[in-house]
């Protein structure tokens, strides 16, 4: 199941991989290509949630990364409980964005 947003509303779909992207990463009016970007999924307690998913570049996109949190991890989500992912990008220059994107875990289809 494709999440994309910045600071949006998502939904975790339980027991499937979710795909997630960050789209338009933007620094000193330059699409970004060449940024780390991670992404780690949390309770709203701050509590781990599986392990830290790496993003990759789409190649020839406008600044877009996609990560996918495993249907291994989303199996251990509870239905209707929240939780968040706080996404790392750090630029070549070493400057840091956080994104959080924030929401219930489903059933695909609910």
């Amino acid at each position: 199941m494709p999440i994309s947003g910045n600071g949006k509303l998502v939904y975790w779909y339980i027991g499937s991989d979710n795909t997630v992207y960050v789209n338009g990463l933007i620094l000193d009016s330059a699409y970004q290509s060449t940024a780390t970007v991670s992404g780690q999924l949390k309770t709203t307690a701050g509590v781990n949630v599986g392990s830290t998913i790496t993003f990759s570049y789409v190649t020839g996109s406008s600044g877009q990364y996609k990560g996918i949190l495993s249907d291994t991890t989303a199996a251990t989500l509870t239905r209707n409980t929240e939780y968040w992912m706080d996404i790392t990008c750090t630029a070549q220059s070493g400057e840091v964005l956080v994104i959080r994107l924030q929401g219930p875990a489903i059933y695909a289809g609910s």
